[in-house]
């Protein structure tokens, strides 16, 4: 089954959002992680590049999915820890009308549907890592202020990304 809105030059872009829609989310989801056999990554950047077309730029659902995939992903490069404080922060940037623009689409309205999404995508990971490498990302880098180690290897990521 192949949730892609599909065409030559594709139908002009929707001027509206579509609803969030829990069922359409999961078969997106369904569906990524077959073309990907399960890898994580390569599900995210199936979906990412189908939110890239412009067809497909207010269509909901699609970023719902993606970024859930997108907090499981980060889950596994950063911690779960790491990835929550990440994701609640987005979350609350997203609301104000704040958070950064990624793809050459616009950013989708925040949802609780996104929310929980993302929240699930951080729990979907954090029950498949093993109990010590839940520990080893949780473990604070000593100093005056004791950082876990997921939340500093974010911060190096982020600045590195600036670069």
């Amino acid at each position: 089954m192949t949730m892609m809105i599909s065409g030559g030059g594709g139908p002009a872009p929707v001027s509206e959002w579509t609803q969030p829609n829990a069922s359409i989310v999961n078969d997106y989801i369904r569906e990524a992680q077959n073309q990907s056999h399960g890898n994580i990554e390569q599900a995210f950047v199936y979906l990412r590049d189908q939110r890239d077309q412009p067809q497909n730029y207010y269509n909901t659902n699609l970023a719902i999915a993606a970024d859930y995939f997108r907090a499981y992903w980060d889950s596994q490069t950063h911690g779960p820890d790491a990835e929550r404080l990440s994701v609640a922060a987005y979350l609350e940037l997203k609301k104000e009308g704040l958070a950064p623009k990624e793809g050459p689409g616009p950013v989708s309205p925040y949802s609780k549907l996104e929310a929980q999404y993302m929240n699930k995508g951080i729990s979907d990971e954090e029950n498949h890592t093993p109990l010590w490498e839940r520990i080893a990302w949780d473990l604070p880098i000593p100093g005056p202020v004791p950082v876990p180690v997921g939340v500093a290897k974010n911060l190096i990521d982020d600045v590195l990304n600036l670069l």
